[in-house]
């Protein structure tokens, strides 16, 4: 799974939406156009290996900090495509601060 994860995000297959230093929030429903971009592309990645790399980018501390401090999403295309709702934001603060006092 670490490969493909490589090849779709640091490979550039879609490096136009995805910065692992300085994260995008990415649009809702993304899954489905990257899988559609896959189909488009003949890409050899399955929905399930995208939803894995997906997790991979979307669970990690940066991207939350990112979601509490921005209030545009982006799609594929590095483009914004859609708001961050206030509700969005006050459950990401509250998982971030479970998360700030949670570490050892």
């Amino acid at each position: 799974m670490i490969e493909v994860f490589h090849r779709t995000f640091s490979g550039g297959v879609f490096g136009e939406c995805f910065d692992f230093s300085h994260p995008k929030l990415l649009k809702e429903g993304i899954l489905a156009d990257m899988s559609a971009e896959c189909t488009t592309r003949s890409l050899p990645f399955t929905e399930q290996q995208l939803r894995e790399c997906l997790r991979q980018c979307i669970y990690r501390f940066r991207y939350h900090k990112a979601l509490c401090k921005n209030n545009v999403r982006y799609g594929l295309d590095g483009n914004p495509c859609g708001q961050v709702t206030i509700e969005q934001k006050a459950l990401d603060k509250a998982m971030v601060h479970r998360l700030r006092h949670n570490k050892n």
